[in-house]
């Protein structure tokens, strides 16, 4: 029995080219045919799109909580839905028309719902497995973050034991006096 053992082959800056262009280079979806209206997106997803979508999400997030507007409802479906909407606007030429306020992105949103194209573009369009490299990365930056809120929160807890440790407040009077 012989073994089809493949060879190895090292990447060279061709190979690097060429998967460069796969992330770079937009394919065309037509949308309808009559009027000839197609929209621009990517087969495959660029990384630095991926973390510029992170870091849209994070900071929309933050805004959402930080004036109570509640879009979110600490609800994680809504967020997802939030994800996919990001995906749709990154990896399309819809990224220069959607701003990166979640007050008017709602509505955009909400608009693109109604007319199917959001529909179309995962269901059509989109490769699952490239929307899943960005569900997976979005899920691994959540169990991070919650991962150094613990943390934090366990050093702030040992902080204050260790403060209020009797040991400590004699410390603390003998340099008071």
């Amino acid at each position: 029995m012989k073994q089809n053992k493949k060879r190895k082959k090292k990447i060279n800056l061709k190979d690097i080219a060429k998967k460069y262009n796969d992330v770079t280079t937009p394919s065309i979806h037509v949308i309808n045919e009559e009027e000839n209206i197609y929209i621009q997106y990517y087969k495959v997803f660029d990384n630095t799109r991926i973390e510029s979508l992170m870091k849209e999400a994070y900071s929309n997030l933050e805004f959402d909580k930080k004036n109570n507007l509640n879009f979110f409802k600490d609800d994680d479906e809504i967020f997802i839905q939030y994800i996919f909407f990001l995906i749709l606007k990154y990896m399309t030429n819809l990224y220069d028309e959607i701003p990166a306020t979640l007050d008017k992105q709602v509505n955009i949103f909400n608009q693109l719902v109604a007319i199917g194209l959001f529909e179309t573009m995962f269901s059509d369009v989109f490769d699952p497995n490239e929307v899943s490299k960005v569900l997976e990365r979005i899920g691994t930056f959540a169990q991070l973050a919650g991962q150094i809120a613990e943390l934090e929160e366990h050093t702030r807890n040992e902080a204050a034991q260790t403060v209020l440790h009797p040991l400590m407040q004699k410390q603390v009077g003998k340099t008071d006096a």
